[in-house]
């Protein structure tokens, strides 16, 4: 009578283990991260051949060891070329490289290879060239593209419009130029939008008309004529939706410009 529930505790055992056991992380991937050709400023990270690299800082690895997560943010991070080893990376699905001095144009060709990507943090770095074209082209999940303060280039292309879940694009403190991709306005997710310090023109009216969004976008533009014009989501303001303008202090020949305006003091403009 004791040898059934002997094997049945033993299986119990055997497929917890399988259930809880995580690999090690997959060996074309920790030489994908190991060819980086990075330096770094601040202490060393714990990248070295006797730690398996799903247990390296930044590093965060599924029950497959595939890594899925890479977090280097504020590192000291030094380099050109090295987002193109990130290819081999298939998995990845959040990366987060702000506030370092990583320089260079990013590779179009990392999007295309990042298939589960979700989320991606270049801000505050040296990085240049133009925004790719190619973000979205494999990967219908991105919901988060941050770029901004860096020195990217040019308009930002078409393309946007094939990240269907997308809900925040930032890429203020460029010098991007040109209008709106018009692909743009079909985002049915879009919860933000921020562009600050760039030349950027063309109609946001669209951005708030899709029937299907929940909530108008927040939306964050500077032209060069004028202060930062912000639209917020405020859920205590007064205005329809419970939506404001906010118009910071402008001078007196900026009020000029809206001659609507008693005041130009700091203030809501309710929708």
């Amino acid at each position: 009578m004791g040898h059934p529930i002997s094997h049945g505790f033993l299986l119990i055992l055997l497929f917890s283990s399988i259930i809880f056991t995580k690999h090690a992380c997959d060996l074309a991937e920790r030489n994908a991260l190991s060819s980086l050709s990075i330096t770094q400023s601040s202490p060393p990270l714990n990248w070295t051949a006797s730690v398996d690299c799903c247990q390296w800082e930044g590093i965060t690895c599924d029950q497959g060891g595939r890594i899925i997560r890479l977090q280097l943010p504020s590192k000291g991070l030094k380099g050109g070329m090295f987002l193109s080893s990130l290819k081999n990376l298939t998995h990845l699905s959040h990366l987060n490289l702000s506030h370092n001095l990583l320089s260079g144009p990013v590779d179009a060709g990392l999007f295309l290879a990042l298939t589960h990507l979700e989320i991606l943090d270049l801000s505050f770095n040296l990085l240049s060239g133009q925004i790719s074209s190619s973000i979205c082209f494999n990967s219908s999940l991105v919901r988060v593209l941050d770029f901004s303060d860096n020195d990217f280039k040019g308009s930002i292309p078409l393309g946007l419009g094939n990240c269907s879940k997308l809900e925040v694009f930032r890429a203020g403190f460029n010098t991007l130029s040109g209008f709106l991709p018009s692909d743009i306005y079909n985002a049915q997710t879009l919860q933000e939008i921020s562009l600050p310090y760039n030349k950027i023109s063309g109609p946001i009216g669209a951005l708030f008309t899709n029937s299907e969004r929940a909530e108008m976008p927040s939306v964050s533009f500077f032209d060069s004529n004028f202060a930062p014009i912000s639209l917020l989501s405020n859920g205590e303001q007064n205005g329809t939706r419970g939506f404001s303008l906010l118009l910071p202090s402008l001078s007196s020949t900026q009020c000029s410009s809206f001659p609507l305006l008693q005041s130009c003091s700091h203030g809501f403009i309710p929708f």
